[in-house]
């Protein structure tokens, strides 16, 4: 698509469960403060425990691919645990913006 700047927001890379990664487990809490919605993944419900190393890994490669060609990627998540790329302020890009 050919941007010179991508801003992620929503990228909190935490989750409450240990565990290891990619294994299949039945969701047992009524509500997940992991998500953006508390029923996002519902009770009984089965999912993949996150492999974060994984996605360090992968999150690493695509920061490289931009920075070789040029280009950025920038993390407005609030509260968001990644370290791989820049932190900027989710206000400082978003405030006062009348195109979205």
């Amino acid at each position: 698509m050919g941007f010179a700047q991508v801003v992620i927001i929503g990228l909190d890379h935490n989750y409450f469960r240990n565990g290891i990664p990619n294994t299949l487990v039945t969701q047992v809490e009524t509500s997940d403060n992991t998500h953006f919605h508390k029923d996002y993944v519902g009770t009984g419900e089965k999912m993949k425990l996150p492999d974060l190393k994984r996605s360090e890994i992968d999150y690493s490669l695509a920061r490289q691919a931009f920075e070789e060609d040029g280009r950025e990627i920038l993390d407005a998540t609030i509260d968001g645990k990644c370290t791989i790329f820049k932190k900027v302020s989710f206000d400082s890009i978003f405030k006062n913006r009348s195109e979205f």
